[in-house]
């Protein structure tokens, strides 16, 4: 829940920025663009490379297959019950 809340904040915050930008002519300086590129940077950087984010499917992993062959020997050492 913190990664999509933080995701969907970030983005919030460069799409007001733009709207205000294109909308109503504001000014943004060279920092204020920095910034907005940081933000565009770290959304995608968690969304492409993080596997914080679950992409839609659940966050546990797959099971492991079984092994078609099964070992010839006991699994317990000789002596357990």
């Amino acid at each position: 829940m913190g990664i999509t809340y933080a995701v969907w904040s970030g983005l919030g915050i460069v799409l007001i920025t733009v709207a205000a930008f294109v909308l109503y002519g504001q000014r943004i300086d060279l920092a204020g663009w920095i910034g907005i590129g940081l933000i565009v940077a770290g959304v995608l950087v968690l969304n492409v490379f993080s596997r914080a984010t679950a992409h839609g499917c659940s966050a546990a992993p797959p099971p492991r297959p079984t092994p078609i062959v099964q070992p010839l020997f006991c699994k317990f050492p000789v002596g357990w019950s």
